[in-house]
């Protein structure tokens, strides 16, 4: 069975998140990717990995499926072999994301590359973006968070996010770009450079800042009974209560029908304006049953609702077992315990994709690559090694 991407070919200079999390994408689906990293220490997730082992198989997490091979970029020679790679070796795509000043500084920018490979994708995650006053500002995941308003929505303040939604959604995107640009290229002929800014992508997913332009804030901010997080006997709940028979059901499941002909909660908008009167209602009740008691009750009146699962058993929940959503089949010696990772999670029913390997060893693939798409020879791959070229 061959795979949705098999042929396309990328060379991936990305670091720590949201490049490797975009490429690895790519790569369950069949794609060829080919990180470049530095000798010696690799990229710097990678070096981070060195210097604590025990958590090694972050490695994996981000770059399974893929292959390593070292160049020093900041080396003329190096430089040469990459524009030999992107010339020659019928490389579709290149990733990257350095802030927008590295790659043309080196001579590696897309306006250089593209004259020796036309129909080239050439794909870079920033901070900012390519254009605009704050284009060359370092950025990483809490400071677009933070930028985009994202991180007073959820009112942190004191403390970081504790999942880095900006690199993860933003190696999302650069998968999504590459492949609309993939397309064009199949229509066209031509290739085309992918501007992933992680401040725009995130200024996007706030919601709250868009609605806040037709909804007034004290409405905005008021939070709801009918949709929210409650306390029960020996755990938590979300519960959602969102249309007109969810509501019926679920006053019936309360054993309190009689809140059906107060006219204070008539329909969604009296609900929420009455609210204060509802959230203690709802509290009493789920607070005096178990997370199971509530579940079976909730299913059978046909209410949405879910037990908020502590995330050191996420990997337990039963959905995720029955969807072989855990990979468990790889050791880690220097790791404390059995490390797990998620499985593909975009299903295909003609090319499903695979988790086939963990992440490779650095420059795992110098002779292969080198051999193979360059012809170069043993000798050859042996003396750059020597120089620090490779």
């Amino acid at each position: 069975m061959k795979d949705a991407l098999e042929g396309i070919r990328v060379l991936d200079l990305s670091q720590y998140f949201s490049g490797p999390w975009g490429s690895q994408l790519l790569a369950d689906m069949g794609a060829e990717i080919i990180k470049v990293e530095m000798p010696g220490f690799g990229e710097t997730l990678r070096l981070a990995c060195m210097i604590r082992p025990e958590i090694e198989p972050l490695l994996t997490y981000l770059n399974r499926n893929k292959k390593s091979i070292t160049l020093d970029i900041k080396k003329p020679r190096a430089r040469e072999i990459f524009k030999e790679l992107v010339k020659n070796a019928e490389v579709d795509v290149v990733l990257e994301n350095f802030t927008p000043d590295v790659m043309p500084r080196l001579g590696l920018g897309y306006e250089e590359l593209k004259k020796i490979n036309p129909k080239l994708i050439y794909a870079a995650i920033t901070g900012f973006g390519q254009t605009g006053p704050y284009k060359g500002k370092p950025a990483f995941d809490i400071i677009a968070q933070a930028a985009s308003g994202i991180l007073d929505v959820y009112e942190i303040y004191t403390y970081p996010p504790r999942i880095p939604f900006s690199d993860l959604n933003a190696g999302a995107y650069v998968a999504l770009g590459i492949l609309e640009a993939l397309r064009f290229r199949d229509k066209t002929g031509k290739g085309q450079f992918v501007d992933i800014s992680m401040h725009d992508m995130m200024f996007a997913y706030n919601l709250r800042a868009h609605v806040f332009s037709y909804i007034d804030k004290e409405t905005l901010e008021k939070d709801r009974p009918t949709y929210n997080c409650f306390q029960a006997k020996d755990g938590s709940i979300a519960l959602v209560v969102a249309t007109e028979r969810q509501f019926r059901n679920f006053c019936n499941a309360m054993g309190r029908p009689d809140l059906l002909k107060d006219r204070r909660f008539k329909n969604s908008k009296r609900r929420r304006d009455n609210s204060d009167l509802l959230f203690p209602i709802f509290r009493e009740w789920i607070g005096s049953k178990t997370v199971k008691e509530l579940l079976e009750i909730l299913e059978k009146a046909h209410i949405p609702a879910g037990k908020i699962v502590p995330y050191e058993e996420a990997h337990k929940h039963p959905q995720i077992i029955a969807r072989q959503m855990v990979v468990d089949k790889f050791d880690f010696p220097k790791a404390e315990g059995k490390p797990w990772f998620p499985n593909v999670f975009i299903r295909l029913s003609e090319s499903p994709g695979a988790f086939r390997t963990k992440a490779p060893e650095l420059g795992q693939h110098n002779k292969e690559v080198l051999s193979e798409l360059l012809g170069y020879t043993a000798e050859e791959i042996s003396k750059l090694k020597k120089e620090g070229i490779i």
